[in-house]
This record gives C-alpha cells, sequence and structure tokens, in this order.
C-alpha cells in the first residue's frame, strides 16, 4: 500500500507539473480555463485527467475527436511514479529534495521537448541533488554548492534563456553528483537518444528528456 501512495503521488506530481509548463508555453494563466483536447477543443471530463487512467481508458485517443493524445504527460507520469517507488524516499529532508528535483527535471524537460529551451531558473531546482545521490556533505562541498546557486541567480537575473542548456545541465549535474554519476547519465542519455526516430531522421533532437531519464536511472542503480 505504501509505494502504491509514492506511485500515485509521483504520477499525480508530474501530471500537475506538465500541465503547468504547457500552459505557461501556450501563455495560459494556470487557472483561467478548464483542460481542452489538443485538437478538438472539448473540455476534458474529471476521469479523462487523471492521470495514466486516463489515457488508458481512451486508449489513446480523445473520447470525443478520436485524435490520437499526446504520450508526453503519460510517460512522464509513469516514469516519476515508477522513480519515486524504487527510491523509496526515508524521511521528509529525501521526499523534499526529491520532489523539488523531480519537479525540475520535468520542468526543464516538457519545455525542451516542445520548445527546445529551458528557463535557467529551473536549474535551481537541481540544488538538492546531493541529498539525493548521497554524496557526502563537508564544509568544502558546501561552497561549492553555495556558489553554484549564486551562479545560477545571476544568470536567470541577466538573461531570459540559456538555449539549449545542455552543457549547463551537465556541468551543474557534475559538480553537484560527482563524476560517476555524471558518466552514468551521459551514458544513458546519449543511448536513450538513440532509440528516437528524430536522430535518425536527422531532425532537432531535444536532448534534455533524455538525460533528465539518464539521471533518474543513474539515482536508481
Amino acid at each position: 500500500m505504501e509505494h502504491f501512495i509514492t506511485f500515485i503521488i509521483g504520477a499525480c506530481l508530474a501530471s500537475f507539473i506538465i500541465t503547468m509548463t504547457q500552459r505557461h508555453l501556450l501563455q495560459i494563466g494556470p487557472l483561467t480555463t478548464r483542460s481542452l483536447c489538443d485538437h478538438c477543443k472539448h473540455p476534458l471530463a474529471w476521469w479523462q485527467l487523471v492521470p495514466l487512467v486516463g489515457f488508458t481508458i481512451q486508449g489513446g485517443r480523445c473520447h470525443w475527436c478520436r485524435q490520437r493524445i499526446d504520450p508526453w504527460s503519460s510517460g512522464c507520469e509513469l516514469i516519476c511514479g515508477t522513480w519515486l517507488t524504487l527510491y523509496s524516499p526515508s524521511d521528509l529532508i529525501e521526499w523534499l529534495a526529491c520532489l523539488v528535483v523531480l519537479s525540475s527535471l520535468l520542468t526543464m524537460a516538457t519545455t525542451d521537448w516542445y520548445a527546445c529551451w529551458i528557463n535557467p531558473l529551473t536549474l535551481i531546482g537541481l540544488i538538492p541533488l546531493p541529498m539525493i545521490v548521497l554524496v557526502p556533505f563537508s564544509f568544502t562541498n558546501l561552497w561549492a554548492y553555495l556558489l553554484v546557486t549564486c551562479l545560477l541567480l545571476l544568470v536567470a537575473l541577466f538573461s531570459h534563456g540559456i538555449g539549449q542548456g545542455d552543457v549547463e545541465w551537465l556541468v551543474l549535474v557534475l559538480v553537484l553528483c560527482g563524476w560517476r554519476c555524471y558518466w552514468q547519465t551521459v551514458l544513458i542519455g546519449c543511448g536513450l537518444a538513440f532509440t528516437s526516430p528524430k536522430l535518425w531522421r536527422h531532425q532537432r533532437l531535444p536532448f534534455l528528456p533524455y538525460l533528465s531519464l539518464g539521471l533518474l536511472v543513474s539515482i536508481i542503480i
């Protein structure tokens, strides 16, 4: 029962963060309108909004117009719920760290997937990573974490975007998680990216979603 509740929390978090991120990209207020079908614009019923359940009941197609539903949200809900269940935070600090990091990764991955950029402010959500990756704290690396936080705040203040953001993201993961987690993240992320049809069609590939999944996998293993 505990694992089921943890999975539901992860799936609901993903559903909420992705919805808010998509509304931001579309310049829609978070509470100004009901969720609509991307194709026919029909307001969605409550059961269609239940994470994973709505997508499964509809067979991946809109109940009203039968057009294909974008699987991005449901895929992230499944991944987020599964990861949180496998990691199983043991105390309040770990829970908060996991929720902040997952929210940051979901926001960046969704923005990169649909718009091919990330907001520098969302990088700050990766600061709790050492609490999850279990990098031991010391006064030396504490100063490094504070320096990274200050640099990210400066970037956020003086820019409205950082292009692809992959390099900044990777540098931050290296500083916060160490070489082992860094190389595992890169290797797994590259391996996942090779499965994308966009890569073989020579289309622009949003790399951050694959790196984010690589990071989550490397934390578990």
